[in-house]
């Protein structure tokens, strides 16, 4: 591996005071004797590649009967060369008792972290679909997507808050496993239907919707404590010893906690990556519009929309923290039914 020119160094200083005698001054705000020096690099792989995505499909289509369409596909994907989401620490110690900084590879330095392309994807899906064309007053579309998604990356490295740690740096293997964005079913329904009324009041009304089904996306285990005694909590996880998702998939437990170990001592733990499913999605959006012309081409349109119309909820992810008391509690949701209300004027 070769490392770019533009490396950037920073260097940090720590200076920590005594909180009953004063120590530090404004003559000598760094004693050299209270000094704590840290030393992290931040490079660029010199033989960085070009990421890329290979796609391929194969699809099908029916007419069932007068304007009703029956839709099949498989869609394959592969990203190859990906850059990862989290960037890799290449002066990550190996796990062990003792000191950090002495058993790293490069001693004089905290860390050495390396934007690599060294990621890969692959994501295959059965799509199923059935359109309904406008007829009668009445359009309706059905989609069903069956698919699964892994990677070793995480996320793009674009992508803001989403990635997966990396444990054993020097083995990319162990973090092939599910995408966070994996939802293996997702089932969309939506529907456009003008209602059969005549009158200057009672025609022009037109309801529509759209409810969404969507199973879970991964949640990754982490762990509250330096096990592998690495110098970072984020590089440990806890043994797998059972099936995480058979829980009970409550919000004070929403999966099998049993299923994870404390892992023995200086060692990475065997959970994979992304191994609990979290919740899934429920959802119905609406509207009701009603449309009046307004002399020869002006057209006045009312709007009332809601959103979650049933009012379902839809729990945020699980803590997935092993070690803590929150381990498995879910302690949010997604949003309530909201109601908007709208007026527009055209001419």
């Amino acid at each position: 591996m070769g490392w770019s020119a533009g490396s950037t160094l920073r260097q940090g200083v720590t200076v920590t005071a005594n909180p009953t005698i004063p120590n530090i001054t404004l003559a000598n705000a760094f004693p050299e004797a209270l000094r704590v020096e840290s030393r992290n690099v931040t490079v660029i792989n010199r033989d960085l590649r070009t990421p890329y995505n290979q796609q391929w499909t194969l699809g099908v289509q029916r007419e069932l009967a007068k304007d009703l369409m029956l839709d099949m596909a498989y869609l394959g994907n592969k990203g190859t060369s990906l850059i990862s989401g989290s960037q890799k620490n290449i002066n990550q110690p190996p796990p062990g008792p003792g000191a950090v900084a002495a058993r790293r590879p490069y001693p004089n330095f905290a860390s050495v972290s390396v934007f690599e392309s060294d990621g890969d994807s692959d994501y295959h899906a059965l799509r199923t679909g059935l359109q309904r064309r406008f007829r009668g007053g009445l359009s309706l579309n059905v989609s069903h997507v069956w698919s699964h998604m892994i990677d070793t990356t995480g996320t793009s490295f674009l992508a803001e808050g989403t990635s997966n740690a990396k444990r054993d740096v020097h083995n990319r293997a162990a973090e092939r496993g599910n995408s966070i964005f994996d939802a293996r079913h997702r089932l969309v329904v939506s529907y456009v239907l003008e209602l059969p009324f005549s009158g200057r009041f009672t025609s022009g009304w037109q309801l529509s919707g759209v409810t969404t089904f969507q199973t879970g996306t991964p949640v990754d285990a982490g762990m509250s404590f330096d096990n592998a005694n690495t110098g970072s909590t984020g590089d440990n996880r806890p043994d797998l010893v059972g099936d995480p998702n058979t829980g009970p998939e409550t919000p004070q437990q929403w999966f099998n906690t049993s299923a994870f170990a404390a892992p023995a001592p200086f060692t990475f733990g065997t959970t994979g990556k992304n191994v609990i499913t979290g919740p899934g999605i429920k959802t119905t959006d609406f509207s009701l519009i009603k449309n009046v012309g307004v002399g020869k081409a002006g057209k006045l349109q009312l709007r009332l929309e809601v959103f979650n119309l049933l009012n379902n909820t839809n729990f945020s992810a699980p803590n997935a923290t092993f070690g803590t008391a929150q381990f498995g509690v879910i302690s949010s949701a997604g949003e309530a039914r909201e109601i908007q209300l709208g007026l527009k004027f055209t001419f």
